[in-house]
């Protein structure tokens, strides 16, 4: 029988499955000011470090040169979480143009491989923002569920045009969670999340100047928000296999790229 429980336990295993050389940092040194996992806790240099987190999936947009950045509100709302003792913001590091209806606009990117460089400077502008206040960032790049459009407009992008909305009448739970977990199995949708996470893994900040992969403002990448193999029982048998599949391949890209971050399943 498979639970929540028993996929978080199974995605955290895997994602230690992945930590052999040349993949997850563990203890060890680390470049100066980057987070490192000692044991089952965190260093920074020979100091512990304890997470004071929340979220602000939308720093990218707010961080954006564009009508729909805020960069003054940013800015408050960085001094104020710093003022609390935030240490650590997860956010949002891709939004897929996507047609269905609760998916945010604009996004990171469509189905071209022209990505959205005014929210990748938003991006790039938000982390200046958090480094300068010591604040380091978690970063997700894709979404299970549609509100970033996420793994589900990855397959509408590649498999003929074809979707579901999430709380569709027409499609009760968990046929949207099922169409999700396609993903895994749908190779040129998994191409195409390989490339954009080649594009940011790499990118350089036009704010610092800084190559992502150098910058201790990062604590860690996530492959995704909620990633799990399905909602159904019978999809998560399909779909496990692939999933865990994903899980390496995605983690191997990542870390050949950037040996200086961690790196989670989100």
């Amino acid at each position: 029988m498979f639970t929540r429980r028993t996929l978080i336990a199974g995605g955290t295993a895997l994602l230690g499955a992945c930590a052999s050389p040349g993949m997850v940092p563990t203890g060890g040194p680390a470049p100066l000011g980057f987070v490192r996992r000692e044991g089952t806790g965190f260093r920074i240099g020979p100091d512990p470090y304890r997470i004071v987190g929340t979220n602000m999936w939308y720093a990218a947009f707010l961080g954006a040169d564009a009508p729909i950045g805020d960069r003054a509100r940013l800015n408050r709302e960085l001094d104020r979480l710093a003022s609390l003792g935030i240490d650590n913001i997860r956010i949002l590091g891709s939004a897929e143009l996507s047609p269905l209806k609760n998916s945010i606009t604009p996004g990171f990117r469509d189905r071209s491989t022209t990505y959205n460089e005014t929210l990748l400077r938003g991006l790039d502008h938000a982390l200046a923002e958090m480094g300068s206040r010591n604040i380091k960032a978690v970063i997700y790049l894709t979404n299970f569920w549609e509100w970033s459009g996420g793994m589900a407009t990855y397959n509408f992008w590649t498999n003929g045009d074809k979707f579901i909305n999430m709380n569709d009448p027409a499609h009760p739970w968990p046929e949207f969670a099922d169409f999700s977990s396609q993903f895994y199995q749908n190779a040129p949708a998994v191409a195409m999340y390989h490339d954009y996470v080649r594009a940011v893994v790499t990118r350089r900040n036009t704010v610092t100047g800084r190559l992502y992969a150098d910058d201790p403002a990062i604590m860690s990448w996530q492959l995704a928000n909620e990633p799990r193999p399905g909602g159904s029982e019978a999809a998560i048998k399909r779909q496990l296999p692939a999933y865990i599949a994903w899980i390496n391949a995605t983690a191997r890209l990542i870390k050949s790229l950037d040996s200086n971050h961690l790196l989670s399943t989100g």
